[in-house]
C-alpha cells in the first residue's frame, strides 16, 4: 500500500505496521528501495551482539558521513588514524567458513593498526584469549559496544586483570 507523503501527519502513524526484526528477516529482499542503485549502496549489518545480524544497504555518502563522523569523535578524544586500537562490536566478522567456532576470534587490519575482536563470543574462555591478545598488542584505544564492554570488564575485574589503555 501506498502512502501519500504530501497527504501525512503525525496523527497518521498509529496506521503504519511495526516493522520488526523478524519482518526485516523474512522480507528483506521486499524491504529494499526499488531505484537503491541510484544512491551507490554500501552492504551493512547491525544486531550481532544478539546473536542474529541484520543485513542491510546503506546510501555511500550517508555511510562516508557517518564513518567521518566517528572519526571526529575519536580525534576529539585524542585519537589519531593508525594508533592502535581494539574494536569488539562487529560479531559476523570473525565466524569461521566452517561453520564453527574460531580458535582465533579475532582479525588484525595492520593497514589501519586495528585488532577487531568478536562481541559475539561472550564467554571466559574467549574473554581471556582476547586479554592475553590485547596484553601482547597493547592497544592505545579501545572502541566496543557499551554491553560487550561491560561483559568484558566485569570478566578483567572478577579476575584482577588489568589492561593499560590511553584515558579519554
Amino acid at each position: 500500500k501506498k502512502i501519500d507523503a504530501e497527504k501525512f501527519s503525525l496523527n497518521d502513524l498509529v496506521k503504519l505496521p511495526i516493522l520488526t526484526k523478524e519482518i526485516l528477516l523474512d522480507r528483506k529482499d521486499e524491504l529494499i528501495a526499488e531505484n537503491h542503485k541510484d544512491y551507490n549502496p554500501v552492504p551493512q549489518s547491525s544486531g550481532g551482539t544478539t546473536g542474529t545480524t541484520i543485513d542491510f544497504l546503506m546510501d555511500k555518502e550517508n555511510y562516508l558521513f557517518k564513518e567521518a563522523e566517528v572519526l571526529l569523535f575519536w580525534e576529539r578524544h585524542g585519537y589519531q588514524p593508525r594508533k592502535s586500537k581494539a574494536i569488539m562490536y562487529r560479531a559476523g566478522v570473525l565466524f569461521s567458513n566452517s561453520g564453527q567456532v574460531p580458535s582465533k576470534p579475532w582479525r588484525m587490519d595492520y593497514g589501519r593498526n586495528l585488532l577487531y575482536l568478536s562481541s559475539y563470543y561472550s564467554s571466559d574462555e574467549y574473554y581471556y584469549k582476547y586479554y592475553v591478545k590485547l596484553k601482547k598488542w597493547k592497544p592505545q584505544f579501545m572502541h566496543v559496544l557499551p554491553s560487550a564492554g561491560y561483559l568484558f570488564a566485569d570478566y578483567l575485574n572478577r579476575n584482577n586483570l588489568y589492561i593499560e589503555l590511553k584515558k579519554v
